[in-house]
């Protein structure tokens, strides 16, 4: 659960030259997001197996956490018992820890006036993050919150989680196509399409 981020988002995504998104948002980051967030992993809570090879998860709210109802949070993160948000937004887009417990923020890094912050995943005390059509991801020093390098990309950037136990990335692009990327350089390694009923999904 800790290494996922934004993998289940839902809507799609405009041309860079349409004006910021306006959405109203929940003020709170509730555990319900994290229980789904786990189907990033191989874990599934509550599941029900519906006999075509797709679960129903069924979630329960435990707990809320405060949250900015003014932040599009593209990307949720909880790594060694921290949480980091990447905002997006023109002009808003941000890497920001929050206090697990009231929801304030901790630290926060501004990402270029032109980019639109997506997916988060931790890995190696680093903390790499998407962006929506700018075809980078940055790669921040967890601790210091400083840009130590960057990746490039063809295509969007939606989600992104690790998956330690093949030591890789799994990134989605708005599509029916997951890619899997390798975790030092971020090349690409593989690819997948998620089908229900042979239908891509």
């Amino acid at each position: 659960m800790e290494h996922c981020s934004d993998m289940l988002r839902a809507g799609g995504g405009e041309s860079q030259t349409q004006p910021p998104r306006s959405v109203s948002f929940t003020p709170v980051i509730t555990t319900s997001i994290l229980l789904l967030i786990t189907a990033c992993s191989n874990t599934v809570f509550g599941s029900i197996h519906n006999g075509d090879g797709s679960y129903h998860l069924a979630v329960e709210i435990v707990e809320t956490i405060p949250h900015d109802n003014q932040v599009f949070t593209q990307g949720l993160l909880f790594d060694d018992g921290r949480m980091y948000e990447s905002a997006g937004g023109w002009g808003e887009s941000a890497l920001r820890e929050i206090d697990i417990n009231s929801g304030e923020v901790l630290r926060s890094a501004n990402l270029s006036e032109d980019e639109f912050g997506e997916g988060i995943a931790a890995v190696d005390g680093q903390i790499i993050q998407l962006t929506w059509v700018s075809g980078v991801a940055h790669v921040w020093d967890i601790e210091t919150f400083e840009i130590v390098g960057n990746h490039t990309y063809e295509g969007q950037g939606w989600g992104l989680c690790f998956d330690s136990g093949k030591d890789r990335f799994v990134m989605s692009n708005g599509s029916s196509e997951l890619t899997f990327r390798d975790s030092n350089d971020f090349t690409v390694i593989g690819t997948v399409q998620v089908l229900m009923g042979g239908n891509p999904l």
